[in-house]
């Protein structure tokens, strides 16, 4: 079989002139030597990302052991609760404004040992609450948890509402116009809680309709309503 053999390059010419373009212009430095090892960042565990997760969040979550012993309220939950609500926090523990709550909390508890899920309304008048009552973990935690998840005391998150203005580039007067709409109010209320004149108002609220695109007030609060439930950053960071 004919091979076709390379014909030596002469010492001139354009082969050694190829060679020493390519040739290294500094030293070559085998790595056949330990090198220090670079320190890769640490990961969180997944319990760390867990409770991360739920401090996002703008709604009051609490993570309770099936007896009721509370393994983590998030910072929306202790806020909430320190206002004197159907459900209270002392320290670490939960308390109630009655027997009936707690009795009440205690067999959701147990029906989550049955699968069943519950919504409970706690409290009357002001102080009242709802509270959804989930089961999380199982056997991949050790031991089954519930999760309570608290109604929300507002239509829409402070966190997302914020960023919402941020993007569409409203005022903090036009944020705050916004947020009293969003509430249920009508805009002779945001102008008598702001103390401004009914025509200052009628004009943020126009403007504040041009900038988001909105046809109407209708379609402008249906897009508020569909802001996810992000927290206040000033919360997730604090202690």
């Amino acid at each position: 079989m004919y091979q076709e053999t390379a014909k030596p390059e002469a010492a001139t010419g354009w082969g050694l002139q190829q060679r020493e373009m390519l040739a290294p212009t500094r030293p070559v430095h085998r790595c056949d030597t330990a090198q220090p090892a670079i320190p890769t960042p640490a990961t969180p565990s997944g319990g760390q990302v867990f409770i991360g997760t739920l401090d996002a969040l703008d709604h009051g979550v609490l993570l309770v052991q099936l007896n009721g012993v509370l393994v983590h309220a998030n910072r929306i939950a202790r806020r909430d609760c320190r206002q004197g609500r159907a459900l209270c926090l002392r320290g670490d523990r939960l308390e109630f404004d009655g027997a009936n709550t707690a009795g009440r909390l205690a067999r959701a508890l147990d029906d989550l040992r049955l699968g069943r899920r519950s919504l409970l309304l706690l409290g009357f008048g002001p102080t009242a609450m709802s509270i959804g009552v989930v089961a999380v973990g199982g056997e991949a935690c050790g031991a089954p948890l519930a999760l309570l998840l608290m109604g929300r005391t507002g239509v829409v998150a402070d966190g997302a509402l914020r960023l919402f203005g941020q993007q569409h580039r409203l005022t903090d007067a036009e944020v705050e116009v916004l947020r009293g709409l969003s509430a249920g109010l009508i805009p002779d209320d945001v102008a008598r809680e702001h103390g401004v004149s009914l025509c200052t108002v009628r004009s943020q609220i126009l403007a504040v309709r041009e900038k988001t695109g909105s046809r109407s007030i209708r379609h402008l609060l249906q897009q508020v309503a569909c802001l996810p439930p992000m927290a206040e950053r000033w919360l997730t960071q604090s202690t």
